[in-house]
């Protein structure tokens, strides 16, 4: 549990990371070649303005990470939260987180395969040549922008490197949203992983293993038959001792106190009788 715990706190800070650098991303891409000028007249592409790198991957997993790493430090209302409530708060947050990246995953690949909005000419109907706002890769079947470096300079004119821009940009948020998944999905694991070891530590010291009276199980006959020998038949096994039951031992002979079940003590006479021998 301690590992699964561990794990948490470097997950939630390493799904915090990623959020802002998402985030950071996708605001880059509001303004092309560091102006402000196509964000005022509204000539950023479609892509860029659906802000899923800002709302997807940025504000949806930054939450999902405040969560997880919470639980990992057992902070604020987490503090006392059993193992079956852990694991549906993490579950929850990774489910969120996990939408989040793949909504930036989506967007991200959509857009580099559309390319960028940019000023392009065109030819019109009387054969003048005019230039216009669009996606100019688009639907472009023969020639793939991507692996073409001629095309990144001589199709677009407005903003400058605007296909520089609008790759390097998104490819960041497919790369971010990518490593997000893949985090999210290791935390579901850890998650699992987590209520798997919290039962078997439960599990590893059974009151069975600690004899005494008020305990359910076989009880071992004393070896004499005086009072010295009931007194010291009513504690626990030296070896339930060592292999770490003494708590539960503890709290059962407290239990058994309270319900009215009967302490063997030595009397004065059974002392005096003793002594004599």
């Amino acid at each position: 549990m301690t590992c699964s715990r561990s794990y948490s706190r470097i997950l939630g800070v390493s799904l915090g990371i990623s959020a802002h650098l998402a985030a950071g991303a996708n605001l880059a891409l509001f303004f092309p070649d560091w102006k402000v000028t196509y964000l005022k007249n509204d000539l950023i592409g479609k892509h860029a303005i659906r802000g899923a790198g800002l709302w997807g991957g940025g504000l949806m997993v930054l939450f999902a990470s405040i969560l997880i790493t919470l639980l990992g430090w057992r902070w604020g209302c987490f503090s006392n939260t059993g193992p079956c409530k852990s694991m549906l708060v993490s579950m929850l947050a990774s489910c969120l987180a996990f939408l989040g990246a793949f909504i930036c995953f989506i967007t991200s690949g959509v857009a580099l395969k559309d390319g960028p909005f940019c000023m392009f000419d065109v030819l019109s109907s009387n054969e003048t040549q005019a230039s216009k706002y669009g996606y100019p890769f688009k639907g472009l079947n023969d020639r793939n922008y991507l692996y073409d470096r001629f095309l990144w300079d001589s199709v677009c004119i407005e903003p400058p490197r605007a296909v520089t821009w609008h790759v390097i940009f998104f490819s960041t948020l497919l790369v971010i949203s990518v490593i997000q998944i893949l985090l999210v999905l290791a935390q579901l694991i850890n998650s699992f992983l987590g209520l798997f070891c919290n039962f078997f530590e439960k599990t590893e010291c059974y009151p069975a293993r600690c004899p005494g009276p008020g305990l359910e199980g076989p009880r071992p006959p004393p070896l004499l038959s005086s009072p010295l020998s009931r007194q010291s038949s009513s504690f626990p096994d030296p070896e339930a001792f060592r292999s770490g039951c003494r708590p539960s031992c503890a709290g059962a002979r407290a239990g058994a106190r309270s319900r009215g079940t009967p302490s063997y003590r030595l009397s004065p006479e059974g002392a005096e009788e003793e002594g004599r021998k």
